[in-house]
């Protein structure tokens, strides 16, 4: 058993019992089931609030291999409004946790509430986001027009953001880490007109070349799929001169 593993077999039997420990997530990688070799264990203890002080002195000590905030119940009750948890893609922290002790069941309501994009919020955001990809992708078409490759580079790579906020909150679903995109794609699959290594690829391909065809192409086929998911509005607000971008030659 590595160092790790020991440090959190020996939390998760010290607590599991604990009347006064209200709930343990286990976040990061490994509550995703993204781990590796290298994975430390990433949890969070929810205590009750009379015991909170103690729980938090006791385990403000560092644990090889573990990292552990302490919060109270009331503190983890606090209201999870829009933008209460940072950028959006910070509430991916709470998305596919495994929630390993909820000792009344509020864990899991809370848990589940903070890991996706609040409904009332939903379309403003993804409608927000497509509008960032969009402009993003027609300054790096303008960029290659002007025989600015630097430029159409850099405005490619920042069109990614936008895409992604936009292709998991349209299922409202926080935009992943980098780092775990493809592991998303093959774990916890949403529905979407590209096969998941078609979809890496092809972002790949735009961070590394900033292809023209290969933008205008995603730039169709993410009209066509958005405009079905209701965002028809957005697509036809960005009709007239500037849709010169999608047909571009260079």
């Amino acid at each position: 058993m590595s160092a790790p593993q020991d440090s959190f077999q020996r939390l998760f039997a010290d607590v599991k019992e604990d009347p006064n420990v209200v709930g343990l997530i286990l976040q990061g990688s490994r509550g995703k089931g993204f781990e590796n070799e290298f994975s430390d264990y990433d949890a969070l203890l929810i205590v009750a609030d009379d015991a909170s002080d103690e729980y938090k002195k006791r385990y403000d000590v560092p644990i090889s291999g573990l990292d552990l905030p302490v919060c109270s119940l009331s503190e983890f009750r606090a209201p999870t409004w829009w933008g209460s948890l940072g950028e959006p893609e910070d509430r991916y922290d709470y998305a596919h946790c495994n929630i390993l002790v909820d000792r009344t069941g509020e864990v899991r309501k809370i848990v589940e509430q903070r890991g996706q994009i609040p409904r009332e919020q939903q379309y403003d955001f993804v409608y927000r986001s497509l509008d960032g990809y969009v402009n993003a992708v027609f300054r790096s078409v303008k960029a290659w027009r002007n025989n600015n490759p630097e430029g159409a580079h850099f405005e490619a790579a920042s069109s990614i953001p936008y895409f992604l906020d936009a292709l998991f909150g349209v299922h409202g679903r926080p935009r992943p880490y980098y780092g775990y995109i493809r592991k998303e794609f093959e774990k916890y699959p949403i529905e979407m007109p590209w096969e998941p290594d078609d979809i890496v690829h092809t972002l790949l391909q735009i961070l590394q070349t900033a292809d023209l065809k290969v933008q205008q192409k995603l730039l169709k086929e993410s009209e066509a799929f958005f405009r079905e998911k209701g965002y028809e509005k957005m697509w036809d607000a960005w009709e007239g001169k500037d849709k010169w971008a999608m047909a571009l030659q260079i």
